[in-house]
């Protein structure tokens, strides 16, 4: 999630860019970049909806991290058992 602002930040330097580079009359210039602007809103609350806003603190990570060692650990137990 943190590089998406600087990659709809691009995107709209980008356009303005284009648009010096072009010599676009005012007018045009400023839907371009309100366009630019109003899809860089949409697609930054879209994505703000789909993400989750809580990040899990570094206790969480070591204990999904200690059950998923000690699942590891069980399933190769299961598996040497069964080779023997």
């Amino acid at each position: 999630m943190r590089t998406l602002p600087v990659v709809l930040a691009v995107v709209v330097v980008n356009d303005a860019a284009l648009l010096l580079a072009l010599d676009v009359s005012v007018p045009a210039w400023l839907g371009v970049l309100g366009a630019a602007l109003a899809l860089t809103a949409l697609v930054a609350a879209a994505v703000s909806v789909g993400v989750e806003r809580e990040t899990p603190t570094n206790a969480e990570l070591q204990r999904e991290i200690e059950a998923l060692r000690e699942r590891v650990a069980a399933l190769e137990d299961r598996e040497r058992r069964g080779n023997d």
